[in-house]
């Protein structure tokens, strides 16, 4: 009786240690962890439609963005220059978790290499606006602008699935030859939000005239925002961020 007792206290010692050692070797692993260098693209990125000057705004943006990155359920603004060009977003809408992901001169593939830092801080909100540089270019046909979108919220809702993504409807230009495609990519974001993969905002009609033509009073040079347009625009907006 005696040594059974014994061998029973020698086999759950045995066992504690084991299990201890065990819980120990798994507390002290380190678990694969994300660095910051993947969630940005490469200095060295290029992107084949961007233009001369923003093949250098671009990275510069990027390791500004890299320095100071967003945090956990942010509200963020993503686009290209008119985006940028409203500076403090946190300002406009007196909320310190709006924050501005325009760079200047982007198109749509630019906005798709960089949307790693975007799903990974689980923004509570996306509002995209991006576009313009690219039907600005004649051989990007609209249908190609229109899928670069709605693949850029999808990318954003598959790996955020509780972020509220919004595609706001590309803004008109003073620019007569592509009113017609500007036209086509709002049609075809406007037909897709029927699948929920984002929410539409529609902006372009705020903003035209009767000729489909950016309002004058709303512009400094024909495609950028003046203070009014960016007042307009935060007019319209402001209801989902409150």
């Amino acid at each position: 009786m005696k040594m059974h007792k014994r061998n029973l206290i020698l086999l759950v010692a045995i066992f504690l240690h084991s299990a201890c050692n065990t819980s120990l070797k798994g507390f002290n692993q380190k678990p694969s962890s994300i660095t910051a260098d993947s969630l940005y693209p490469s200095p060295d990125v290029k992107i084949p439609t961007h233009s001369d000057w923003t093949k250098g705004h671009y990275p510069e943006k990027i390791k500004e963005f890299k320095n100071k990155p967003l945090e956990f359920k942010d509200i963020v603004f993503l686009g290209n220059s008119i985006t940028e060009g409203g500076g403090d977003w946190a300002g406009r809408f007196n909320n310190p978790k709006v924050k501005n992901r325009g760079i200047s001169g982007d198109v749509t593939d630019g906005v798709l290499k960089r949307l790693g830092e975007i799903y990974y801080f689980k923004p509570a909100s996306v509002f995209i606006l991006i576009g313009i540089n690219d039907l600005f270019n004649p051989s990007l046909p609209a249908t190609y602008v229109a899928n670069n979108i709605i693949e850029i919220a999808r990318v954003i809702k598959i790996n955020s699935s509780h972020t509220k993504v919004y595609v706001q409807t590309i803004l008109p230009t003073t620019t007569q030859n592509i009113v017609a495609k500007i036209k086509e990519t709002n049609d075809i974001l406007r037909d897709h939000a029927s699948r929920k993969t984002y929410s539409l905002i529609e902006l372009h009609s705020f903003f035209a005239d009767d000729n489909d033509l950016m309002k004058k009073e709303f512009t400094k040079d024909g495609v950028h925002l003046n203070e009014a347009g960016y007042n307009q625009w935060v007019s319209k907006v402001k209801k989902y961020i409150d």
